[in-house]
């Protein structure tokens, strides 16, 4: 009887013990899913994939200007690795005259273009969702990589999109500036 006693307390303990495994399992369960949701697969490249066109789009109005037309990018977001599957990244293209490329392959000046566009487009975007206005634009030795021409084109550039910002305040060591 004394057995049969804990034989029977033993099958009540395992019949408790398999509820709160259940309840573990599922438990564990929606912490994979939610690891699976904010990792960099999930709900942040989620939000990237959205907001690439609007920063693509305003950076490159900046950039269209910053460049006199010449040059305009594509953000690309995923690429496909040598094993076939697809990869999270955010690669820079940027077209000219001479085609397509990668942001490495452009030189300091044409760089400097796609830098500022970028940050000015980001900005803005950023400002826009928050319900706000991006008023002030600073710019550090922004112009220094730039040769004469490309000088010129900056100053163009930034009195062309003056009316976007209340304040431009450009720090430069160049003289010509």
């Amino acid at each position: 009887e004394e057995r049969l006693r804990v034989a029977e307390a033993a099958l009540e303990q395992i019949a408790d013990l398999s509820i709160d495994l259940g309840k573990a399992e599922r438990r564990s369960q929606a912490l994979k899913i939610l690891v699976q949701a904010c990792g960099k697969t999930g709900v942040p490249a989620l939000l990237i994939e959205r907001a690439v066109p609007d920063l693509e789009a305003v950076a490159n109005d900046i950039l269209g200007i910053l460049s006199d037309g010449r040059m305009s990018l594509r953000l690309r977001s995923q690429r496909e690795t040598k094993a076939g599957t697809m990869q999270e990244t955010l690669d820079v293209l940027i077209a000219d005259e001479q085609g397509e490329r990668a942001y490495e392959n452009f030189s300091g000046g044409e760089a400097m273009r796609v830098d500022l566009a970028l940050r000015i487009g980001l900005s803005t975007l950023l400002a826009a969702r928050a319900g706000a206005r991006c008023e002030m634009l600073v710019l550090d030795e922004t112009a220094a990589p730039l040769d004469t021409q490309g000088r010129m084109l900056f100053v163009e550039g930034l009195q062309k999109i003056a009316d976007r910002f209340a304040s431009i305040l450009c720090i430069t060591h160049v003289d010509e500036l």
